[in-house]
């Protein structure tokens, strides 16, 4: 579902240089993308990537590096601060708060933790270098390249809001959605450094590119892995398999083309996607933390800890979402201004500030669904764990004298392999003979003396 929801950022910025044709050419890009891979594989796929990260970088920095040439960095740090923007510390308890320091520590955490650890796309990437060494500095080198460009947008945000401080364009009528601020903020930079626009284009195309490819390769994969080599015979060839999967790639791009070009209304369905990946990401992260932590979790615990944890997140996502849907549910955001509308940035003054009132639930329940969606990942894991546990140990423990060690964290190993020592002294001196057992071995062993004889 996240898929077709990645072209939605170069179709806001393709409609800079051409509405009518927007749509198309983003799906003509999910097609083209689905052919690299079904044609390159996963070394085009990290080849593409490599080059589009640096674009992708530069096309962030140097809108913002070019808008503080008239402003200066002085003057748009001034500007943020009075206007409420630079927010370093918020200790608000309030689950409705979606900036707040929990929100950020606890529940955004626990979204990126999924992203760079378990979801297909990454794990598939770290899987192809041949050391777990070599994995984990491959980890350590994507994580602190997310933290710089995720430096770079906050930063391409401030300067934004200090080039809007005193006439928001989304109340004065020149956008229509938030989707299209930096556009618009593109369209005035244009004017006085023209070409602009057709640089960041060209970053925000890169940047869908290697995204989208990788999304395509790794849902290929699991369409393949689960739906479809389980039905295949045992002596299907490997080229067979190949031509599967390149099909498979081109079949997964077209989808996605079609969703982009039919679809007219993809800012609702990108809220939408968002809260359903953050709900099956808390649930996935649940049930990995639940097996290589506890080595008393079955089957029984994992299977009802996922299905209980979907459920509560997913009520919770459907509540929130009829409810803002009605209008009865609505979250409360930064102040904005129109006062300063025909005047000089530098003339604007942002530090008198009426804050807009929240509309409060009509009814008890809805109070629940004002909880942030960005808490759904951390909501999922931890019932999970609680569920998953519960449920384990009232369905009986796990044989863990059959468990792989290896497969567990190092705390969980090292209980297990003091358990795995003392257990066969124990089961030599205190475990009385079992006489079928001891029956079927003579037999076996008489069966195998009589070929012997017959020989």
């Amino acid at each position: 579902m996240l898929l077709p929801i990645v072209p939605y950022v170069p179709l806001t910025a393709f409609r800079l240089v051409t509405k009518v044709l927007a749509a198309r050419i983003v799906a003509v890009i999910c097609v083209a993308c689905s052919t690299l891979v079904a044609i390159g594989g996963l070394r085009a796929i990290v080849s593409v990537g490599i080059v589009t990260t640096f674009l992708a970088l530069a096309g962030t920095a140097l809108p913002s590096g070019l808008a503080l040439l008239p402003m200066g960095f002085k003057r748009m740090w001034e500007v943020s601060s009075q206007g409420g923007r630079l927010v370093f510390y918020d200790p608000d308890p309030e689950l409705a708060h979606h900036t707040s320091f929990f929100v950020v520590t606890v529940a955004l955490s626990t979204n990126w933790l999924w992203k760079m650890a378990l979801s297909q796309s990454s794990l598939q990437k770290l899987l192809a270098v041949s050391t777990i060494g070599k994995a984990r500095v491959c980890l350590a080198l994507s994580c602190l390249g997310i933290i710089f460009m995720k430096m770079l947008s906050c930063f391409l945000g401030l300067t934004i809001y200090a080039w809007f401080a005193g006439c928001d364009p989304l109340l004065t009528g020149q956008i229509k959605k938030h989707e299209q601020l930096v556009p618009h903020f593109l369209n005035n930079l244009a004017t006085m450094f023209p070409g602009i626009c057709g640089i960041f284009i060209i970053s925000i195309f890169c940047a869908t590119t290697g995204c989208i490819a990788s999304l395509i390769n790794s849902i290929s994969g699991v369409l393949f892995e689960e739906f479809i080599r389980p039905w295949m015979p045992l002596r299907t060839k490997e080229l067979t398999s190949c031509r599967i999967m390149k099909l498979l790639c081109v079949l997964v791009g077209v989808y996605c083309g079609c969703v982009v070009w039919l679809a007219k209304e993809l800012d609702r369905l990108q809220h939408v996607a968002s809260g359903v990946t953050g709900v099956t990401a808390g649930t996935l992260l649940g049930l990995f933390t639940l097996g290589i932590v506890f080595s008393r979790a079955n089957c029984s615990g994992a299977l009802s800890g996922c299905l209980l944890s979907l459920v509560l997140c997913g009520w919770l996502l459907v509540g929130a979402e009829n409810a803002l849907a009605t209008g009865a549910l609505t979250f409360q955001g930064k102040p904005m201004h129109t006062m300063g509308c025909g005047k000089n940035f530098t003339e604007v003054n942002v530090t008198t500030v009426v804050r807009e009132a929240v509309k409060i639930p009509t009814k008890p329940m809805q109070s629940i669904f004002r909880i942030s969606f960005t808490y759904c990942p951390f909501a999922g894991a931890v019932s999970v764990l609680i569920i998953g546990i519960a449920m384990s140990y009232l369905t009986g423990k796990a044989k863990t004298d059959s468990i792989n060690p290896d497969v567990f964290c190092p705390l969980t190993q090292s209980f297990l392999h003091k358990l795995q020592n003392r257990s066969p002294t124990v089961s030599m001196e205190l475990r009385p003979p079992n006489t079928e057992e001891v029956y079927m071995a003579l037999d076996e062993a008489l069966k195998h003396l009589k070929e012997v004889i017959d020989r």
